[in-house]
């Protein structure tokens, strides 16, 4: 019998903008919204493997295109 492998997932509901205050040509201030990309490191039987960057939305399908990327490279 072989087992399963185990994902554990992080927080996939981060916010992809955030706010951030401008100013326009007269000095004015206004809030604004701007994509915030974020830090995911990718473990595979606890070895850190690769850190990408992601505005946070569907993690998980980044971190399978990699591997198969880095599979299909090395075939």
């Amino acid at each position: 019998m072989t087992q399963q492998p185990k994902i554990l997932h992080t927080r996939d509901d981060v916010e992809q903008t955030i706010d951030v205050t401008v100013y326009d040509e007269y000095g004015e201030p206004m809030t604004k919204q701007i994509a915030c990309e974020r830090p995911l490191t990718v473990y595979l039987n606890w070895k850190e493997i690769v850190t990408l960057m992601t505005l946070g939305a569907r993690a998980d399908m980044l971190v399978l295109g990699y591997l198969k990327n880095q599979v299909y490279r090395r075939c």
